[in-house]
C-alpha cells in the first residue's frame, strides 16, 4: 500500500502582488485572504473573476501586538540563571489553528505512516503558495463516505416507511376484522335479548289471562252464593216490609225533604235578616230625626240668646235675623229631602230583593213538580234490587 501524506498549513495573511520591481522592504504590503476581493468565494461557475488591473489594492494595516511590560524586580530578589543557547530550536507562532481531539480506530493491518520530518515555519513572508491538483484532497475519495451514509440513511428511511405502511395496513385489517366480529356478536346478543323479551312478555300475558279467568270465576261464585242466600232469606220476609220501612222513615220524598230541610230554613233566615235591616233603618231614621230636632232646638236657642245679646247691645239688625232664619229653614229642608230619598231607595231595594226571592222559590217549586214520580213497575224493581 502506498502511504499518502497531506500537509495543511495554518492561515497566514496574503500580501498584495505588485508588478515586477526590485524588492524593497517599503513596497511590500501584507493582505489577508478573507478580505481580498480577487479571491472568488463559493461556486466558481456563477462568478466572474474581476480583472486584476481594475481592482484597487487594499491597504491592510496589521494590528499592533502590545508588548509585554517589563517587570521590575528588586535587586535582592534576582537570581543567577544559567545561560543556554536555544535560538536554533525556537520559532515564532504567528497564527495557531484551532486544535481538536478526534478518536480514531485504525485497523491493525494498516501500517503506520512514517513520522514526517519536522520543518519549522519560516519567519519570512510568503508571496504565493503553489498547490497541485490533488495536493489538498481527492473529491471522489473524500465524498465517498458521505454518499455512503446518505444512501444508507435513505435506504433505511425508505425501508422504515415501507414497514410502517405494512404495519398500518395490518392494523387497519385487524381493526376491520375486530369490528366485524364485534358487530356479529352484538347482533347475536340483540337477537337473544329480543327472544328472551318476547318469551317474558308471553309468560306475563298468559299469567295475567289466567289470573283474570280465576278472578272472574271467583266473582261468579260469589254472585251465585249471594243470590242463593238472598232468595233463601227473602222467602221469610213479611209482605208489608216496604210499608214498615216507609213508616220508619227509610223511604222518603227527596223534594219534600229538601224543601223542609234546606229551603224553608234558608227562607226564614233571609226574612229575619230583611226584617232586621228594616228595623235598623227605622231606628236610624228615628235617631236622625231626634238628632235634627235637637240640633234645631240648640240652634234656635243660640239664635235667641244671640238676638237678645245683640238687642241689648244695639248692634243687631233685622236683616241678619231673617238671613239666619232662612239659612236654618233651608238646612232643615235639605235634611228632610235627603232622608226622604234615602228611605225611598231602601224601600225599592227591599222590594226588589223580596221579588227576587219569590221568583227563586217559584222556580224551585216548578223544578220539584217537573220531576217524574216512580211508577208501580219501578217500585217493584227497586224492591227486588233492595231484597237482593
Amino acid at each position: 500500500m502506498t502511504n499518502t501524506f497531506a500537509f495543511q498549513a495554518g492561515a497566514r495573511p496574503v500580501f498584495a502582488q505588485t508588478k515586477f520591481k526590485e524588492e524593497t522592504d517599503g513596497d511590500r504590503i501584507a493582505y489577508h485572504i478573507t478580505v481580498d476581493p480577487r479571491v472568488a468565494r463559493g461556486s466558481v461557475y456563477s462568478h466572474h473573476k474581476p480583472p486584476t488591473d481594475t481592482v484597487q489594492p487594499i491597504h491592510y494595516r496589521p494590528r499592533r501586538i502590545p508588548q509585554p511590560k517589563e517587570e521590575k524586580y528588586e535587586q535582592y530578589e534576582e537570581e543567577e540563571l544559567d545561560e543556554k543557547v536555544s535560538e536554533p530550536t525556537l520559532y515564532e507562532i504567528n497564527d495557531r489553528p484551532i486544535e481538536e481531539d478526534l478518536a480514531t480506530a485504525n485497523e491493525t493491518y494498516i501500517e503506520r505512516p512514517p513520522t514526517p520530518h519536522f520543518v519549522p515555519d519560516e519567519p519570512g513572508i510568503d508571496v504565493a503558495t503553489q498547490v497541485g491538483e490533488n495536493d489538498l484532497f481527492n473529491f471522489d475519495l473524500e465524498v465517498r463516505p458521505m454518499i455512503k451514509v446518505i444512501v444508507q440513511h435513505t435506504l433505511l428511511r425508505a425501508l422504515a416507511e415501507v414497514h410502517e405502511e405494512v404495519e398500518v395496513e395490518n392494523i387497519s385489517k385487524h381493526r376491520d376484522r375486530y369490528e366485524f366480529e364485534r358487530n356479529v356478536i352484538l347482533a347475536e346478543l340483540q337477537r337473544l335479548e329480543a327472544k328472551e323479551q318476547r318469551r317474558f312478555e308471553e309468560d306475563k300475558r298468559r299469567r295475567e289471562q289466567r289470573e283474570k279467568v280465576q278472578k272472574e270465576i271467583s266473582e261468579l261464585n260469589q254472585d251465585l252464593a249471594a243470590r242463593g242466600f238472598a232468595e233463601f232469606y227473602a222467602t221469610d220476609v213479611v209482605l208489608n216490609a216496604m210499608d214498615l220501612l216507609e213508616e220508619r222513615g227509610l223511604f222518603y220524598d227527596e223534594v219534600e225533604r229538601e224543601v223542609s230541610e234546606s229551603f224553608l230554613p234558608w227562607l226564614s233566615q233571609e226574612l229575619a235578616g230583611a226584617l232586621a235591616v228594616k228595623d235598623t233603618v227605622v231606628e236610624i231614621k228615628k235617631k236622625t230625626i231626634m238628632k235634627v230636632d235637637e240640633i234645631k232646638r240648640h240652634a234656635r236657642r243660640d239664635m235667641k240668646i244671640e238676638a237678645i245679646k245683640q238687642k241689648k247691645t244695639g248692634q243687631i239688625k233685622e236683616d241678619d235675623v231673617l238671613r239666619r232664619m232662612l239659612i236654618e229653614d233651608r238646612a232643615s229642608t235639605n235634611i228632610r229631602q235627603t232622608m226622604k230619598e234615602y228611605h225611598e231607595r231602601k224601600a225599592r231595594e227591599e222590594e226588589e230583593r223580596l221579588h227576587r226571592e219569590e221568583e227563586e222559590a217559584a222556580e224551585k217549586e216548578r223544578q220539584a213538580e217537573n220531576r217524574v214520580p216512580l211508577g208501580e213497575d219501578d217500585e217493584e224493581n227497586e224492591t227486588e234490587s233492595s231484597e237482593a
